[in-house]
């Protein structure tokens, strides 16, 4: 489970709020009748979770599929203009320095830089070619020569069009649809959140279960004292974490890390010990000890590695 920083709902990253709907999912029904909190967002703590994967995952969907159609039409626009360029050096060799047929193709001016102005320029010299051979111009390059360059604009073309009408569109909406939601479900936590602050203390360790960050009391206010004596005993395939008790604790919340920066909690009771079966790797441990008055500062970190 993830440990949660704040309440600030609004500032939750993608991440922090998948975590809080998979706490939210995982704890509401044990909580829901001591809380006597509304079936609506029960309901609604039921479905966040699986509601929000999917926004996040139909969104990462529609933002790939149009980075697709964008290299998809950078690619056919870069073998368009190439194939442009090639055949405009031809017609300049053979023509010049007959600046009629030059204008006829559209090749008087430098290459531009803008898409829409290039796409512009082989259409000239398309059209430029067909009314040259219309007139029964021996110098026109070879009709395959020109099919080539058609088709190769035409995917072009395509490809533009995909991308402005279909795959921009379609990111677009995904993202505003996960906004959309984003803010509705922001409104749901404040209202759980107001909730459940009708009978549990905003220093309530439990807090956590449900997806919220239990406000943590300054020392010296009735906490309990840091737990000591954090040590791991290795009985393959079991580690079991064990520490000592702490004076005016009810309850210890012990988590893990592989980074020494994002911790997940693996155990929250009233025992001081807690077996577990973790992969192979380096992972750390602290625990800390709560009551109604609030957590005790975390212990020291243990490390253990699994080879």
């Amino acid at each position: 489970m993830a440990i949660f920083k704040d309440n600030r709902f609004t500032l939750d990253s993608l991440l922090t709020r998948l975590q809080r709907f998979e706490a939210l999912q995982k704890y509401i029904i044990n909580w829901k009748d001591f809380l006597r909190i509304p079936q609506e967002l029960v309901a609604w703590s039921l479905t966040a979770y699986d509601d929000w994967n999917a926004l996040i995952s139909n969104s990462r969907l529609e933002q790939a599929e149009k980075m697709v159609a964008v290299q998809t039409m950078h690619t056919a626009d870069e073998q368009t203009f190439n194939r442009f360029l090639k055949y405009s050096k031809v017609i300049k060799e053979n023509y010049c320095p007959k600046q009629k047929y030059l204008e006829i193709y559209g090749l008087t001016k430098p290459f531009p830089k803008a898409r829409e102005a290039r796409i512009k320029m082989v259409e000239n010299l398309l059209a430029g070619h067909h009314l040259l051979k219309a007139e029964g111009d021996p110098n026109v390059l070879p009709d395959d020569f020109i099919s080539i360059l058609e088709d190769m604009l035409e995917t072009s073309k395509n490809g533009y069009t995909k991308l402005i009408s279909k795959e921009k569109p379609e990111a677009k909406l995904a993202v505003e649809n996960q906004n959309i939601r984003f803010k509705e479900d922001t409104k749901k936590l404040q209202s759980l959140y107001s909730w459940i602050l009708m009978t549990w203390s905003i220093y309530e360790p439990f807090l956590v279960q449900l997806g919220f960050a239990p406000r943590i009391k300054r020392r010296g206010h009735g906490q309990p004292v840091k737990p000591a004596g954090l040590v791991c005993d290795w009985n393959l395939p079991n580690l079991t974490i064990s520490w000592n008790p702490s004076k005016n604790a009810t309850g210890y919340q012990l988590v893990y890390s592989v980074n020494n920066k994002d911790w997940e909690e693996i155990y929250n009771g009233t025992e001081t010990s807690h077996t577990c079966q973790p992969p192979a790797g380096t992972r750390s441990y602290k625990v800390r000890a709560g009551n109604k008055k609030g957590f005790s500062e975390w212990s020291d970190v243990v490390e253990f590695v699994v080879e």
